[in-house]
């Protein structure tokens, strides 16, 4: 089955031109978004890092915009160099596999805390899981707005 959404007449470089955008302009958002979820998992979980742990659940809450704020700004590297690693794949074919896409985000991630050191808090592998899941779901959003081909 086709989808008949894909853009229609689109080269593959106008797609990579739209999905390397939209990687370093809607990544950012979903990792902010991301890092204040992770933020409030683990106050509720117990396993918070310094300066978070101990912290009531209202009191994150309250944390929830510096943080995710940060996040924003700093998920702007990992984010372009995401979209840098899926671009190869999309001038070539004109998709890219939601495998591939969480390869690249997690690779990402982990170049951009060698580039921009974070504080290690303990929860890196998770938020490296969090760079591969927001990876998959900005191809998502791009399959779902017809810049992409489905696999």
């Amino acid at each position: 089955m086709t989808d008949q959404r894909a853009a229609v007449g689109a080269s593959n470089a106008q797609r990579g031109i739209w999905a390397f955008l939209f990687y370093t302009l809607v990544g950012p958002f979903f990792g902010a978004v991301a890092a204040g979820l992770l933020l409030l998992i683990a106050v509720a979980g117990g396993f918070a890092p310094q300066p978070f742990s101990g912290m009531a659940i209202g009191d994150a809450f309250r944390q929830i915009a510096p943080v995710s704020v940060a996040a924003f700004v700093w998920s702007a590297v990992p984010a372009t160099l995401t979209g840098l690693g899926v671009l190869p794949m999309i001038l070539l074919t004109g998709t890219v596999g939601p495998i591939t896409a969480a390869v690249c985000g997690v690779l990402a991630f982990a170049i951009a805390v060698f580039m921009i050191p974070i504080a290690d808090t303990g929860l890196m592998a998770y938020m490296a899981f969090a760079a591969g899941l927001v990876a998959i779901l900005v191809r998502q959003v791009l399959i779902g707005g017809g810049i992409l081909r489905r696999v």
